[in-house]
């Protein structure tokens, strides 16, 4: 992956009520748990592990404006 990059986070709501995040972007990325503001949180710190990891370096990723409901934008950049 060249960086900088835009990754869209995509989202699923669960029969529970809870919520499930995946990104087409990110082969594996999956995150879910019955409480929405868990998997909401863990976005940021899993996509840096997920992307430092593959890229061999350390990776920081920023949200970008929220513009659709059931999706949201990072931003990767070199740390």
């Amino acid at each position: 992956m060249l960086l900088p990059a835009k990754i869209t986070v995509m989202f699923e709501r669960r029969e529970d009520g809870g919520l499930r995040a995946f990104s087409d972007d990110v082969p594996g990325f999956v995150l879910s748990h019955s409480d929405p503001m868990a998997v909401l949180s863990d976005i940021k710190p899993a996509l840096e592990r997920i992307l430092s990891h593959q890229c061999g370096a350390p990776v920081v990723v920023e949200q970008l404006a929220e513009t659709i409901p059931t999706q949201r934008q990072y931003v990767t950049l070199a740390a």
